[in-house]
């Protein structure tokens, strides 16, 4: 799925163009840039692992207008993984700012 982040991503502002893929067998996607090949991102759904983490994200008005979200869409949340590969129990999701994509708009 090809995704526009009209603003860019927080510290990534110059590179708005993305390919999401996401993992048919597990709640996973990579978000990967168009714009420069060396740019990629772990997501993760939040749900599947923190059972605490909000179903329902509030956001603001200029949020909904860049998202262009209707009052009948469901949007998808994703969180940022960082990998430490080296030892995997020190890797961390960041559930403060998620990746809010409207699949309708992309």
């Amino acid at each position: 799925m090809l995704i526009t982040f009209p603003k860019g991503l927080p510290g990534f502002e110059d590179y708005r163009r993305f390919e999401l893929q996401e993992e048919p067998e597990a709640p996973l996607a990579s978000l990967n840039s168009l714009d420069d090949e060396n740019i990629g991102f772990v997501l993760l759904k939040p749900h599947t692992n923190f059972n605490d983490y909000p179903t329902k994200i509030k956001i603001n008005a200029e949020e909904t207008e860049l998202l262009e979200v209707q009052e009948d869409d469901r949007v998808d949340i994703w969180v940022m993984l960082t990998l430490c590969l080296s030892d995997i129990t020190k890797s961390t999701a960041n559930l403060r700012a998620p990746v809010i994509i409207n699949p309708r708009t992309q």
